[in-house]
């Protein structure tokens, strides 16, 4: 009897941080990578883009107010770009009016708890997964 056997790899996701305050920036990745996520961050909507193009991230969280590119810019871009159309976006801000966009999964107000986050997160991009080797 012959049995199929299936090795998987277990990957990390990746999530795309870009918030301009550096030091927000780096206490996001610092949470979620104890929490067993790979992170890639930009300062700014340029950089931002960027990275989503290039790791096509498995979530991406979104400042709306960012120097270069702004958050709804980044929005309009991803949405033009067939390969990262689909990928999730949790935005933040501390804007009251945030416009319904497509791939926007969820909206944090800051300031936020970043326990909050993480369960955001957590919906949105579970902590592995199994991918066949």
């Amino acid at each position: 009897m012959n049995a199929l056997i299936t090795r998987g790899v277990r990957r990390l996701p990746i999530i795309l941080v870009v918030e301009d305050d550096a030091d927000i920036n780096v206490a996001i990745q610092e949470v979620l990578r104890d929490e067993g996520y790979r992170c890639t961050a930009a300062l700014n909507g340029d950089e931002g883009f960027r990275l989503l193009v290039e790791e096509q991230p498995d979530l991406v969280l979104l400042d709306l107010a960012l120097p270069y590119m702004t958050g709804i810019e980044f929005l309009a871009h991803k949405r033009a770009v067939s390969a990262v159309a689909e990928i999730p976006v949790i935005v933040m801000t501390g804007l009251s009016h945030v416009p319904k966009l497509d791939k926007i999964v969820a909206v944090l107000r800051k300031p936020f708890d970043l326990e909050a986050m993480v369960e955001l997160v957590r919906q949105f991009a579970p902590a592995s997964r199994w991918e066949t080797a």
